[in-house]
């Protein structure tokens, strides 16, 4: 017997193949039946989102008013009446170059940060490039999950959407066209449009920044509810001349900011590096700095080879590691692996030396955005995305039509010319530019001429009187 996910998605399949999606004007009644039930509930999800992220109820609006935002963007992506004149173009001898398609059946597997934005803004992209979509929601998020299903399975077309608590398996994955997941730690199938949780994110605080902002940025990203996202930062690189200061004011930030009085939900991930953290302070390897009303720490690393470097953390917890300077900041984290993004706070020219150098997926320069800590990482198949992290045309494919004839070939004499013809020159001007070594020599020989010419000259003057006294003294 057909398991319930065997038979919705054997549905769904359906849909695909009547092309129910490529109707515009069907997608946009479905986006408005999508906006309309989430909107008549939103002191409901925002209460929701509170009670599973045990954040406040303005952390929750943002969230909530996020989500709405990126449905919004969504839906604005489509027009009727171009959808309709380009659908025409082949009949009028005219390409149809741009024309994109929904790729088909997309699975999504959300993450459980910020899981509200984290269901909607796949769900919003999908439905906007026209495939048919199936969420599993595992309810590892209770309220969320049981209050959306509760809200969107009603007012949404059951043929093309559907909301299933049953794992996706391995086995299950030929069957979908694509599967958006925010849970793996490393690369799916071929078929996925994944994000990677595991990837590290890094900080690195320069002599040259301004240290309230960077000290701003930096706590309220490891502070409750932003330390569970994956662009909180894993490791704070600072000038060792400022480490203090900026530790100090880290410290103080947090100590101003009001501190929910509910009891925060520690997970397995933050119990663990819990462990690590005291094993390393017992051994001697780490500095632990406090300060009281706030749960933040900050780790200062006091052993370079210690393996809280390359964790992945959860938790108010900074670890912070000191450097000499840029160069010794680039030396140590060049040949780590990819990064999932990179904040610098620096002068504009540090940050563009160090951006250069420290291999990143993005790299955002004296500022860690407010709306990045929300979501899912951006897909690393996909150019990064700030907001929404899901666009329409990462969830379908490009469809061209070609139906203009194309120029003619030249015939042979005149290929053979034109395959003989020199690349245009690169513009760039004789090298008569004067570089930093030249400048160093010219600069040295300059200062020994200073010295040696004078001398020169006057031991031609000497010896050239001594000579023509002498040829005068012969005659």
């Amino acid at each position: 017997m057909a398991s319930d996910l065997e038979i919705a998605i054997e549905t769904l399949r359906g849909a695909v193949t009547e092309c129910r999606f490529e109707n515009v004007r069907y997608r946009q009644d479905q986006f408005h039946a999508l906006h309309g039930a989430l909107r008549e509930k939103s002191d409901a999800i925002c209460q929701a989102i509170a009670k599973d992220s045990s954040c406040s109820i303005a952390e929750a609006e943002t969230e909530f008013f996020l989500a709405m935002d990126a449905v919004q963007k969504s839906y604005d992506s489509l027009n009727f009446e171009k959808a309709l004149e380009e659908g025409y173009y082949v009949t009028k001898g005219k390409n149809n170059e741009d024309r994109r398609a929904g790729l088909g059946l997309v699975a999504i597997r959300p993450q459980r940060h910020t899981r509200f934005y984290s269901v909607v803004s796949p769900i919003a992209a999908a439905l906007a490039a026209g495939n048919c979509i199936l969420v599993q929601l595992d309810n590892s998020s209770q309220s969320v999950d049981a209050l959306f299903t509760e809200i969107v399975t009603p007012v949404m077309d059951s043929d093309t959407f559907h909301i299933t608590s049953s794992q996706i398996e391995d086995k299950d994955l030929a069957k979908f066209d694509l599967l958006v997941d925010q849970t793996t730690t490393q690369k799916a199938f071929a078929s996925s449009c994944h994000s990677t949780t595991e990837t590290r994110t890094i900080a690195v605080v320069d002599r040259t920044s301004t240290l309230e902002t960077a000290a701003k940025a930096i706590a309220t990203a490891r502070l409750s509810p932003n330390n569970t996202s994956p662009y909180s930062p894993d490791l704070v690189i600072v000038n060792e001349y400022i480490k203090d200061i900026f530790s100090s004011a880290c410290l103080q930030y947090a100590s101003n900011q009001a501190e929910s009085t509910s009891i925060r939900k520690i997970s397995q991930e933050e119990k663990k590096l819990q462990t690590t953290i005291q094993e390393a302070e017992i051994k001697g390897t780490i500095k632990i700095h406090r300060t009281p009303g706030t749960d933040l720490n900050i780790i200062e690393l006091l052993d370079s080879t210690s393996p809280l470097i390359k964790t992945k953390i959860q938790g108010p917890y900074i670890l912070l590691l000191s450097s000499t300077g840029l160069v010794d900041t680039v030396i140590t984290q060049r040949s780590t692996p990819l990064f999932l993004a990179t904040y610098l706070f620096a002068s504009p020219s540090a940050a563009k030396f160090l951006s250069e150098q420290i291999p990143s997926h993005a790299s955002y320069i004296n500022q860690i955005p407010p709306q990045l800590l929300f979501g899912p990482p951006s897909p690393t198949s996909h150019p990064h995305t700030l907001h929404p992290r899901y666009t329409p045309a990462m969830l379908s494919a490009p469809r061209p039509q070609f139906v203009a004839i194309s120029a003619e070939m030249p015939d042979s004499l005149e290929m053979k010319k034109l395959a003989a013809k020199e690349l245009k020159p690169t513009g760039q001007k004789p090298g008569h530019a004067v570089g930093f070594f030249e400048q160093g020599i010219l600069i040295g020989l300059g200062s020994a001429a200073v010295v040696v010419l004078p001398a020169v000259g006057w031991g031609v003057y000497w010896v050239g009187r001594r000579g023509l006294g002498f040829v005068r003294g012969l005659r």
